[in-house]
């Protein structure tokens, strides 16, 4: 756009930009197709709620946004280094997964080591540090899942690298210890 065609508070220009009002349906057809594309890219990575995704997984859904979002705003954009991009990251999120089925060195390095905060209703308090709790917090969630004690709890373990709602996993006791509580 040129100085001398530029007028401040232009509705027309506010609403469409510098490009012809055409334009608006191919949006619509750049937006189906890259729709189409991130569904497959969606089922192709496996399916998963958002507290159960891995930093590793949840960069690669930053990514995804990010390629197809300039193809469908500039008309200047083709849609097919989109498609490209978009195949080369579900490849390598699929790939970092097989490799780290296979090499459990690898998954601790993309995933996280998995600790124990506390096993057979015992509090490890070294490792509830480490994994950036308060007891509070412990206590709080204990609450929530109306587990009044320790005592109830056969295994809780933290997981470095997930989302923090995610971080935490318990298992329960069947009867809880008489010396606990």
């Amino acid at each position: 756009m040129k100085a001398q065609d530029f007028r401040p508070y232009d509705p027309l220009r506010i609403l469409l930009g510098g490009e012809p009002v055409s334009f608006m349906l191919e949006v619509v057809v750049r937006g189906l197709v890259l729709y189409t594309a991130l569904l497959i890219a969606a089922r192709v990575m496996g399916k998963r709620m958002a507290t159960q995704l891995s930093l590793l997984e949840l960069s690669v859904i930053l990514t995804l946004g990010a390629i197809v979002g300039l193809p469908l705003e500039l008309p200047q954009r083709g849609l097919l280094p989109a498609l490209v991009a978009l195949s080369v990251v579900v490849l390598y999120q699929k790939g970092v997964a097989v490799l780290s089925f296979a090499h459990p060195h690898l998954e601790s390095l993309t995933q996280g080591k998995l600790r124990l905060v506390v096993k057979d209703g015992i509090l490890n308090l070294q490792t509830l540090r480490r994994s950036g709790y308060s007891r509070e917090r412990l206590f709080a969630m204990f609450r929530t899942q109306g587990l009044e004690h320790f005592g109830k709890i056969k295994r809780l373990c933290t997981h470095a690298a997930s989302h923090p709602l995610q971080r935490l996993q318990c298992s329960r006791l069947e009867r809880s210890s008489p010396f606990l509580g």
